[in-house]
């Protein structure tokens, strides 16, 4: 079934092997190292990474005090391979769709694809896309950091 409404997708080689980086997108702890663009600060993280489990992060913005919280359910668990899960805004009533692939490009190199899928419009997508980009750009250093 195709998904309705606008998507984006990014891909990111990562010089780290896949066990790592599934280790950065599956452990609240290092969730909360990258999972904030910018200068937020992601301030509460629950990662329950099984199918129909929760997944929460509170953001703040140290700058201004305003916090972000989105909420989603684990709906594909594939370890080593693949997440799916919502992902909807505490102040929306859009409810959107992520899913990480991963693929070792050899035993050092992962190579994650993010899809965020279920946009209602173009606005919304792109605001993502800025953010999704920050935060992947924290990855690596989340995977490093032990």
């Amino acid at each position: 079934m195709a998904e309705v409404g606008e998507a984006l997708t990014l891909e990111r080689r990562l010089s780290a092997p896949v066990s790592a980086v599934y280790e950065a997108i599956t452990d609240p702890q290092k969730l909360g190292r990258w999972l904030a663009p910018g200068n937020m600060v992601a301030e509460e993280v629950i990662a329950e990474v099984r199918v129909g489990g929760t997944l929460r992060i509170a953001m703040r913005d140290p700058d201004t005090g305003n916090s972000h919280i989105t909420n989603g359910v684990y709906h594909e668990v594939v370890p080593g391979q693949r997440l799916v899960h919502t992902w909807q805004w505490e102040d929306s009533e859009h409810e959107t769709l992520v899913t990480i692939d991963l693929s070792a490009l050899d035993s050092a190199t992962t190579l994650l694809r993010l899809t965020h899928a279920r946009f209602p419009g173009t606005g919304m997508r792109d605001q993502h896309k800025a953010g999704w980009h920050a935060c992947i750009g924290k990855l690596s250093d989340a995977i490093g950091a032990g």
